[in-house]
């Protein structure tokens, strides 16, 4: 938990992999370090933009049907999500999710992570409305149900997404 210290060591690794010119993999996996650096010490916005040019660097490099492309893409909409940045998360998220299913399947727990995101992001964002509360809903319903049955009833990936669910039923039902 030496963030500090951690953000000079890796700053400086970045530039110096950029001197040597270090493939570009090599380089976005230090620049997405330094963003989870500057995530933990509250500076976000420099996350963000970091978040962003390794997420454009993965599809670039690999497609944006891949895992790396995918992870990349979570780690964006996790930093937007923090910042209630929810408009800028959502095209993301409705972007990734059916790659996630395709490639990695509709059972994978990063697929599980993205849905959760976003039925998040419809729970939280400003405005929501009452059908924008039961698609929360039903997606968090659809979701408990298969982690249940892939993940066990006790996994800590289901019990998220049961808080999460209950969460969304109160909304929905103090909006009704």
């Amino acid at each position: 938990k030496y963030y500090e210290d951690a953000l000079s060591v890796q700053e400086a690794n970045l530039s110096l992999l950029r001197r040597r010119g270090s493939p570009e993999f090599t380089i976005l996996v230090m620049q997405n370090n330094l963003a989870i650096t500057y995530g933990r010490l509250g500076r976000r916005e420099e996350a963000i933009s970091l978040q962003r040019d390794v997420h454009s660097g993965q599809i670039r490099l690999f497609g944006g049907s891949s895992n790396a492309a995918i992870i990349a893409a979570q780690n964006l909409v996790d930093t937007l999500m923090k910042l209630g940045h929810h408009d800028e998360a959502l095209p993301v998220l409705l972007e990734t999710i059916p790659k996630s299913q395709r490639v990695l399947g509709k059972d994978h727990d990063q697929t599980f992570k993205l849905q959760r995101m976003y039925a998040q992001i419809l729970i939280d964002r400003d405005g929501a409305s009452l059908d924008d509360l039961s698609l929360a809903v039903a997606t968090l319903e659809d979701l408990d149900r298969r982690q249940r049955r892939t993940l066990g009833p006790d996994h800590p990936q289901r019990k998220m997404t049961q808080v999460c669910l209950d969460f969304a039923r109160k909304r929905a039902s103090a909006r009704a």
